[in-house]
């Protein structure tokens, strides 16, 4: 990179820099005035009870899944999901989840992505099988029909 691109490119960053501040300004309450914008407000977190049935529910339904669409051994991404939600609890023993810690985020972004990478790989599986015919151990379903009688 030459020095008149580092150039232009800090010009940009500096311009746009000030953009965003002249935005925020006129963003701002008047001098005096309790409003804010509402992504400033301070918010409570989830209730835990929400969130503990809704990574329950996606356990269960991982354990439902036929063993070909899973991944193997088939009981880690369900105890990995499980042991996340137990440190999240131990860690946060609140009525609600809330962002106030970086661990806390930090097991929450784990067990949405132990979950996500369940789904995608079940996902990915299912659309190989239908786009191979390979479902069920190499039995289609044209096969397993009657023979009409007569």
């Amino acid at each position: 990179m030459s020095e008149s691109d580092a150039g232009a490119g800090s010009e940009l960053v500096e311009r746009l820099h000030r953009r965003l501040d002249r935005i925020e300004d006129l963003l701002e309450p008047a001098a005096g005035s309790e409003e804010r914008p509402s992504w400033r407000q301070p918010t409570e977190g989830e209730e835990r009870w929400a969130v503990t049935a809704a990574i329950l529910v996606a356990v269960g339904l991982q354990l439902l899944l036929p063993d070909r669409l899973t991944i193997h051994p088939r009981w880690l991404l369900p105890a990995l999901d499980i042991t996340l939600l137990l440190a999240l609890a131990a860690v946060h023993p609140h009525r609600r989840f809330d962002r106030s810690s970086i661990l806390l985020r930090g097991l929450g972004l784990s067990l949405v992505a132990a979950i996500s990478l369940a789904n995608a790989w079940s996902a990915v599986e299912l659309v190989r099988e239908l786009v191979h015919g390979t479902g069920r151990k190499g039995r289609s379903r044209c096969s397993a029909r009657p023979e009409p009688s007569g």
